[in-house]
């Protein structure tokens, strides 16, 4: 009986790549969620991540102290895509105007953006008057537990 060596290399191969997609599954991230402060680089909080989770970043508006939420999802080449914002606001007065919106039946307005960024950038605000949070596999994050009000965040996307 002649062994075949491409056969047994081909089995050898299929085995070692379920193994490696089981682990991958069971072990492994495709990218870490680094919220840190923009001006020194210091980390405040590493999520592990994979491409196609979904994620939001809430908070109290600063204007009229309204409910405010920023949607998004982690796509190809560790960027995110800003899906759309959600808010409960009286929008100023200003009469603004979106292509792409619905009001849902609470009365809440959402504006679809469908933008890719490669972070995202704003000012922490106090607990008490824009209480950020970052939402993210049915776990709410209170931003202001770690982050100082006044700093310049950054949330961006690390290749695990």
């Amino acid at each position: 009986m002649k062994i075949n060596l491409f056969k047994i290399l081909f089995i050898f191969w299929l085995i070692f790549i379920s193994f490696l997609g089981i682990f991958k599954i069971a072990y492994g991230y495709e990218y870490i969620l680094k919220i840190t402060n923009l001006k020194n680089g210091d980390t405040f909080y590493s999520i592990p991540v994979f491409k196609g989770e979904s994620f939001s970043l809430q908070f109290l508006h600063s204007y009229d102290r309204a409910f405010y939420r920023d949607n998004f999802k982690i796509i190809n080449n560790g960027k995110l895509l800003y899906k759309s914002s959600e808010f409960d606001s009286n929008l100023n007065g200003q009469g603004f105007f979106f292509n792409n919106f619905k009001i849902e039946k609470d009365g809440t307005w959402e504006v679809e953006i469908n933008k890719i960024k490669e972070s995202i950038i704003f000012i922490m605000g106090s607990k008490k008057d824009a209480n950020h949070c970052l939402i993210i596999n049915n776990k709410v994050i209170e931003l202001s537990k770690r982050i100082p009000q006044g700093t310049f965040v950054r949330i961006s996307l690390e290749t695990h």
